[in-house]
């Protein structure tokens, strides 16, 4: 009993933390209680629809995407200094002639002695192996970003088949649970509607009793974890496919804070 009161306060600071609200902190003294159910989803998965998702929204996927863009910009830039090169060049020069260095200074604004040069600068490069050997990095670096885009793209892929088997067995898995939880609870059921007739209760009827609890209770534990691996399983697959923020709706986002009731011990009550 001390572990499972441990564990209890021990979730409830997580949730505090993860709530993040100003009002709730973990130096308050705080019960939580979520009021709303967790997310079930019902709705049939497509598989080529996700994975098509997933092709054009996965954020890995659009850094390898950019990485290639900038490769293939690489080559052309290398393919350009590898060309012959023709530049046009001019040039202006004034002159301050005398005898003296002040008399000199004063004829520079004067503009009696200035001089123009244009012309033409022709580079051809003969071997070039720099530029062929820079020309050639770039167009390997171009290989491997094509390369490693491929393998990422086939990871993902991986992933959100995993991801959408594990949404699905989940799923299913809670409907087992749920059937399971349903039968524990009838026969203890059953047995409390006993218990309300017998005259007289033994300590084997007692064991039973208990066992029947133990077993709902770990039916009902079971089924929370399914659904929560649901939750999870839904979730790491929107952050394959770059639907997160679509996850859930905009106003459920704001309101999330509303789904739990927050109390504060004072003296030992629960207002």
């Amino acid at each position: 009993m001390l572990q499972a009161k441990k564990t209890v306060i021990d979730a409830q600071d997580a949730l505090v933390r993860l709530i993040a609200d100003p009002q709730a902190n973990l130096l308050s003294d705080l019960e939580i209680v979520p009021v709303t159910s967790p997310h079930l989803t019902t709705e049939k998965i497509d598989t080529s629809e996700t994975l098509k998702l997933a092709m054009q929204r996965n954020p890995v996927l659009g850094q390898a995407r950019l990485a290639l863009d900038i490769a293939r910009i690489n080559i052309e830039i290398a393919k350009n200094h590898a060309m012959p090169r023709l530049d046009l060049v001019a040039s202006t020069r004034t002159l301050g002639m005398s005898r003296g260095y002040g008399d000199s200074h004063d004829r520079l604004f004067s503009g009696d002695h200035q001089s123009y040069e244009i012309g033409l600068s022709l580079e051809y490069p003969i071997g070039n192996r720099q530029r062929e050997a820079e020309r050639l990095r770039r167009r390997l670096e171009c290989l491997k970003a094509v390369s490693s885009l491929q393998n990422l793209a086939d990871k993902v892929a991986v992933q959100a088949k995993e991801r959408i088997r594990q949404v699905e067995t989940s799923y299913a898995e809670i409907k087992i649970q749920e059937e399971a939880a349903r039968a524990a609870q009838i026969h203890l059921r059953a047995l409390e509607e006993v218990e309300e007739v017998r005259e007289k209760l033994t300590p084997e009827f007692l064991l039973v009793k208990l066992q029947a609890q133990g077993t709902l209770a770990e039916a009902q534990r079971a089924e929370i974890e399914a659904i929560v691996d649901l939750n999870i399983s839904a979730a790491q697959l929107a952050q394959i496919t770059g639907t997160v923020l679509e996850l859930h709706a905009a106003d459920k986002a704001i309101n999330a804070f509303s789904s739990v009731n927050v109390s504060r011990e004072s003296n030992g009550s629960k207002p």
